[in-house]
C-alpha cells in the first residue's frame, strides 16, 4: 500500500511539472490546468468614489465657461441626470466660474429638481447670494429645502436666472448641440425652456425643449 502511494505522488508531481513547463511563458493558465481569471477593465472613476449619489459626467471633464446671457433671462435650462438607485437627495453641486457682483434680480435666481415627467420635486433657496459673492467661483454644494427620496430613473436639474446678467458655470469642454444626439424633446441631455419665469414652474411641458443658446452641458452633482 504504502508503495503505491509513493508511486502516486510521484506520478502527480511529473503531471504537475509538465503542466508548468507548458504554462511557462503564456497567460491564462495555472499550475494545476485550469484558468487563472483575467484581469477586468480597467477600473473608472464612479461618483461614490468622489462622496457623491451621481452625477451626469466625471467632473474632470468640465472646463470651459458657460454663461446663460440677459437674452435668455427668465428662460429655464434643463440637465438630465440618471440615479442608478433609489437614494435620498439632500444638495446639488454645480461648478461656478464666474461671479456677477452686480446685475442679478434678488429672490428670482434658484435651481430645481423635477422628474422624468416634469414635476418639481424639490428647489433650491434664491442663488443670488452666491451668484454674486466671487468666493463662491469654485464647485457649491447647496442643500435642497426640503430633501426628497428619488427611485431610480431620469431627472432634470434646472437653472432659472434672472437679471441683466448671470453667473457663468463649468461645462464640458468639447460638448455642442451634438451631446444630444438627436433626441427629440421630452428626452434630450441637455435643453432649454424659454419661459420668461420668475420663479421655478410646478410642473415643466417637456415638449418645449429646444438646444440651449448658448449650448449648456454643464456640470452636475446630487448627493
Amino acid at each position: 500500500m504504502r508503495v503505491r502511494a509513493i508511486a502516486r505522488v510521484r506520478r502527480t508531481a511529473v503531471a504537475l511539472g509538465a503542466v508548468a513547463l507548458l504554462c511557462a511563458g503564456s497567460t491564462g493558465c495555472s499550475a494545476t490546468g485550469g484558468k487563472v481569471a483575467q484581469a477586468g477593465p480597467p477600473p473608472v472613476w464612479q461618483p461614490a468614489d468622489q462622496g457623491l449619489i451621481t452625477w451626469n459626467y466625471d467632473p474632470s471633464n468640465a472646463g470651459t465657461t458657460w454663461n446663460p446671457t440677459a437674452r435668455t433671462n427668465g428662460c429655464l435650462f434643463l440637465t438630465a441626470v440618471l440615479l442608478r438607485s433609489p437614494a435620498t437627495l439632500t444638495h446639488v453641486l454645480y461648478g461656478l466660474s464666474g461671479a456677477q457682483p452686480s446685475g442679478l434680480t434678488p429672490g428670482r435666481n434658484r435651481i430645481g429638481l423635477y422628474s422624468a415627467t416634469g414635476t418639481l420635486l424639490a428647489q433650491t433657496a434664491d442663488q443670488t447670494p452666491i451668484w454674486s459673492d466671487p468666493a463662491r467661483q469654485k464647485v457649491n454644494e447647496v442643500p435642497w429645502t426640503t430633501p426628497r427620496h428619488a427611485a431610480a430613473g431620469r431627472y432634470y436639474v434646472v437653472f432659472l436666472y434672472n437679471g441683466v446678467t448671470s453667473g457663468l458655470n463649468f461645462k464640458a469642454s468639447g460638448a455642442g448641440p451634438t451631446a444630444n444626439a438627436g433626441a427629440p424633446p421630452g428626452l434630450m441631455r441637455y435643453s432649454m425652456i424659454r419661459a420668461g419665469a420668475a420663479e421655478l414652474p410646478a410642473r415643466l411641458d417637456l415638449r418645449r425643449q429646444v438646444t440651449p443658446l448658448p449650448f449648456n452641458s454643464q456640470w452636475i452633482g446630487l448627493n
